[in-house]
């Protein structure tokens, strides 16, 4: 940066001519201060060069899908925590590797995908749902979905039952698996034809047509 000269008021104070001169050269001086303002703006990181390292952390809320590392609280700044997200680290202590979506008024978390649950959580419920899949019309592709289990004000739930109440939803999940008679694989009710055929079996084995 170059160095100014900071303009002297005229010592004969009766000079306008000299005062006049001295009132425009200190209106035309660069302020230093502000030349270190402007200069750092135009940098191309005003803030400092962005974190792409591998220990790099993302705060939840600007990506709408997060996994969860094994320090929740990386998320969830407990000086800074709302209701809701205070709620959601309860859960996750018990639901390791979970993924988490989520709105300004409520967090999802999906566990263990299509064999474990999905969590709504809000400040006032806790809602535990099982996956399942929604076939649209005029498409014979399944989408992602879930289906309620269990909704619960959190003033029905002490801290000691979530991981029974956790545990439940799960199992409850594993009875919806059944093993297909013919290719012997495990399915998920929504992907059987019937009791004992997947859709696929059901299809080349018993002529059923989608």
């Amino acid at each position: 940066m170059t160095e100014s000269i900071e303009p002297q008021f005229p010592t004969n104070a009766d000079d306008l001519a000299d005062a006049l001169s001295y009132l425009t050269a200190l209106v035309q001086a660069p302020d230093p201060f502000l030349e270190e303002v402007a200069a750092a703006l135009e940098a191309p990181y005003p803030l400092g060069e962005p974190d792409d390292g591998p220990d790099a952390k993302m705060p939840l809320g600007s990506d709408p899908v997060a996994n969860v590392p094994d320090n929740a609280q990386a998320f969830f700044p407990s000086d800074e925590a709302t209701i809701v997200e205070q709620k959601a680290l309860m859960l996750l202590e018990h639901l390791p590797g979970a993924e988490v979506e989520r709105t300004r008024d409520l967090i999802q978390i999906n566990y263990n995908g299509e064999e474990g649950i999905v969590v709504f959580v809000t400040p006032e419920a806790l809602e535990l749902r099982l996956p399942t899949v929604e076939w649209t019309a005029g498409s014979y592709a399944p989408k992602p979905s879930s289906k309620l289990w269990k909704r619960l004000q959190w003033n029905q739930v002490w801290a000691n039952e979530l991981a029974d109440l956790l545990q439940a939803a799960l199992a409850a999940r594993r009875r919806e698996f059944r093993n297909c008679r013919y290719c012997h694989k495990p399915f998920a009710i929504e992907h059987m034809f019937s009791k004992t055929a997947c859709h696929s079996c059901a299809s080349l084995h018993e002529g059923v047509m989608f």
